[in-house]
């Protein structure tokens, strides 16, 4: 995989600040515009599966997009509730020994923190496992693919350094890069976000195809 393939990946079209900026415009829009950025950021994935990216940006296609994330946001939602699940659960226990006294409170907060670490687990799970799904929805363009999880186990198992790697790239477009966008306000924050969104389903892509040969 070429990690830094995805961060050039943008600036490779010429046109690149329009295509951007179009998108940005389409995620002012409350729910609707933010499906739309995120469904047109994953074809970008597609493309690369397909081998049809020639590294250009995707043009907006409201349907299509629209299809795309709206679906990814589902699957997304559906692999997100056991870490949720188990993070509401350990509010609750900890609350619960907070109100406690004695032997009670002490073991109300210790069994919170034992389900804490396995929320935390199923936290990272989401992103690792969330990523294969979303790649494997991509490539077989069906949504009950990203819970075939025969096929996802077999493509962790062909190339475990790739989706790490995706991982990272997650975690550096949404922890790093996104943000930079507050410093220009509501616009720059979304351009920013659609920048990312590129990043890491461009990485997608590669991972997908690094584990299907």
């Amino acid at each position: 995989m070429d990690f830094g393939l995805s961060f050039r990946y943008v600036f490779m079209d010429e046109a690149w600040f329009k295509k951007l900026a179009l998108v940005a415009l389409w995620g002012l829009i409350p729910v609707v515009g933010v499906l739309v950025l995120g469904g047109w950021g994953l074809k970008v994935g597609k493309m690369v599966i397909d081998g049809t990216d020639e590294h250009k940006l995707p043009k907006v296609e409201f349907s299509a997009d629209l299809r795309c994330g709206f679906l990814a946001s589902v699957i997304d939602l559906i692999y997100a509730m056991p870490a949720a699940i188990f993070f509401t659960v350990t509010v609750v226990v900890a609350r619960l020994g907070f109100n406690a006294e004695g032997p009670t409170r002490e073991l109300l907060l210790i069994l919170s923190g034992l389900i804490g670490l396995v929320g935390l687990l199923l936290f990272v799970l989401w992103f690792l496992v969330g990523s294969i799904a979303f790649a494997n929805f991509l490539a077989k363009d069906r949504f009950g693919a990203a819970f075939n999880f025969k096929e996802l186990i077999m493509l962790l198992r062909n190339s475990p350094g790739s989706w790490f790697l995706v991982v990272l790239g997650q975690f550096v477009a949404m922890m790093l890069i996104s943000p930079l966008g507050i410093l220009f306000f509501g616009i720059g924050l979304l351009f920013t976000t659609a920048y990312g969104a590129v990043i890491w389903s461009h990485l997608l892509g590669q991972a997908y195809l690094k584990s299907t040969r």
